[in-house]
């Protein structure tokens, strides 16, 4: 139906001559003064490399009748969307700054607004980024410039800023037919992580089939549970946030949760938006995963619903928690059990 998402800037430690001299049996003396001594071992870990997937048995997918949402094959994610904690504050930054007429947007005919500030400034405008506090929206060059420095640095592949989120290779050859998959490399995280999803055209009526089926992996030594989600008129987020007048939100995803807190409510979450999903426990080799929708359940965290709205899927979105992450996502698709011969 349509495609985009994230990646991880992994640091190399690099050897300076004192470690090489240790490592072959001398010693170091400290460059800015003290006494001379022998180094106590320092245990180097080297990077795992990922080798690839071994062996796929294909014939997994044969009692299943497939409709595919993506399969990536066209090399992008056309249409997806993706977020994550570090790169959610910068975002939100800019609309605030965009929002009081100091950031510089092109318009409709490409060109840029020559100025970012407006004459006089706007005093008491605010917003913030992760890692550098709050910004001034009357002054945000260097603050704004770090804060987008910490979102790409988080999120590598796919890339944040993509129009379209990019699709890689499969290596070895690809898996059962299939070239290109969508490779997350992200992290790491330490609040809720990030996400990648995309939202249908119009509601899917999804009566007819019996849950979501995805292929995945996971490079070895990472965070390998991700949860795949879907959403329907009662648990997404963007439906309620901004409910017609006549109408109430069903969910608030937009509860400011820490000024009730402090107010006594305690409960404040128990109103938000809380999809339903499944965790998917990833392995080193390609693995499909046939997620029934009689099984998926919400988070536990927001307002609760007696069961997932079959015949108004909005969306499908995959989550990837605290942790670091590098895994492979392909051919996903709602499936149906096919009739016994």
């Amino acid at each position: 139906m349509q495609r985009n998402l994230t990646r991880t800037v992994f640091a190399s430690i690099g050897a300076a001559s004192p470690l090489l001299a240790w490592l072959v049996g001398g010693s170091t003396t400290p460059a800015c003064g003290g006494t001379s001594g022998t180094k106590e071992p320092v245990a180097l870990v080297p990077a795992l490399v990922d080798p690839g997937s071994g062996p796929v048995d294909c014939t997994v997918a044969n009692p299943y009748d497939m409709t595919m949402i993506e399969d990536f094959e066209f090399g992008a994610a056309t249409g997806w969307y993706t977020n994550n904690e570090v790169c959610y504050p910068w975002t939100q930054a800019k609309i605030e700054c965009a929002d009081a007429g100091v950031v510089c947007f092109p318009g409709p005919d490409g060109l840029h607004v020559p100025a970012c500030s407006p004459d006089g400034g706007l005093p008491q405008v605010w917003s913030s980024c992760y890692g550098t506090g709050q910004v001034d929206c009357n002054d945000i060059g260097d603050a704004m410039a770090l804060c987008q420095q910490e979102c790409l640095t988080m999120q590598t592949s796919p890339p944040f800023l993509a129009d379209q989120l990019p699709a890689s290779i499969i290596p070895g050859g690809g898996r059962c037919g299939s070239l290109y998959g969508l490779h997350v490399v992200a992290g790491p995280f330490s609040n809720w992580g990030g996400n990648l999803g995309t939202r249908f055209p119009e509601p899917v009526d999804a009566t007819s089939y019996d849950g979501i089926a995805v292929w995945m992996r996971t490079a070895p030594g990472f965070a390998n549970s991700p949860r795949i989600t879907v959403s329907d008129p009662f648990t997404d987020s963007q439906v309620n946030m901004y409910p017609a007048p006549d109408a109430s939100a069903y969910c608030q995803p937009n509860v400011n949760c820490a000024s009730q807190m402090a107010a006594g409510n305690t409960n404040c979450y128990n109103i938000g938006c809380d999809t339903f999903g499944q965790y998917a426990p990833l392995t080193e080799d390609w693995r499909l995963f046939v997620l029934s929708f009689d099984d998926m359940r919400q988070g536990g965290w927001g307002k609760q619903r007696p069961s997932l709205d079959l015949s108004q899927i909005l969306s499908i979105q995959i989550s990837y928690p605290v942790g670091t992450w590098d895994f492979w996502i392909d051919d996903i698709a709602f499936y149906r059990q096919k009739p016994a011969q």
